[in-house]
């Protein structure tokens, strides 16, 4: 695991803003982002906060975590919870059947690759990504919410992330990785941070205008 301080942040924003004028407004309306990397004290709570947060909000994903919180002394014990009810037809807990196999598939994977965590850290970016998606339930997104927010990768890119779109389509016209990966490389994973900001705080609109904060 890697860990992202203000000193990382400011090193890359000043790269970023050289690269692209959007990107300078980005970084200025931003400042320095409050994102605490590594978000997770474990990888299982990391795959844990990966899986309830696939396809919900912030707040809906929250509220099922606090649930399962009250529910259940620790991560291990959800997981466990998880394979025993894998084969339970609809929501438990607000957690979908389909969330709960793709636990019961971590806990089955983790149980046979101890040394996983070690392994993902150091990998090149395609390799992890495909490796984590081998496991039942778990795309790109979960990968790369895992690469950023549990291991401090710099080099991901969650092109597939709505708000990455939007912010991309207003600072680049355009938001395909490969038509804007010049501006963003080597520090693909600040730029993302910083766009999740831009959203997270409402800026889009003085972004898309000029103004500044």
């Amino acid at each position: 695991m890697k860990k992202l301080s203000d000193e990382t942040y400011h090193n890359h924003a000043g790269m970023l803003s050289k690269r692209h004028p959007g990107l300078a407004r980005v970084t200025n309306l931003v400042g320095i982002p409050k994102v605490k990397i590594p978000k997770w004290k474990s990888l299982n709570d990391a795959i844990l906060y990966s899986v309830i947060g696939q396809m919900l909000s912030n707040s809906a994903s929250n509220s099922i975590l606090m649930r399962l919180s009250r529910e259940f002394r620790n991560t291990e014990d959800i997981i466990l919870w998880a394979h025993q009810t894998k084969s339970t037809t609809g929501a438990l807990l607000g957690v979908s059947q389909k969330k709960r196999r793709t636990l019961s598939e971590w806990g089955n994977f983790r149980a046979h690759h101890e040394d996983v965590s070690m392994h993902w850290g150091k990998v090149h970016l395609d390799e992890f990504r495909r490796e984590v998606t081998k496991i039942w339930g778990l795309g790109r997104w979960s990968a790369d919410m895992l690469g950023i927010f549990y291991f401090g990768r710099l080099d991901i890119w969650p092109e597939t992330d709505t708000s990455i779109k939007t912010v991309s389509n207003a600072v680049f016209g355009s938001c395909q990785q490969s038509e804007i990966a010049v501006f963003i490389d080597g520090s693909e994973t600040v730029a993302a941070l910083y766009f999740w900001e831009i959203t997270n705080r409402k800026l889009l609109a003085k972004l898309v205008h000029g103004q500044s904060d």
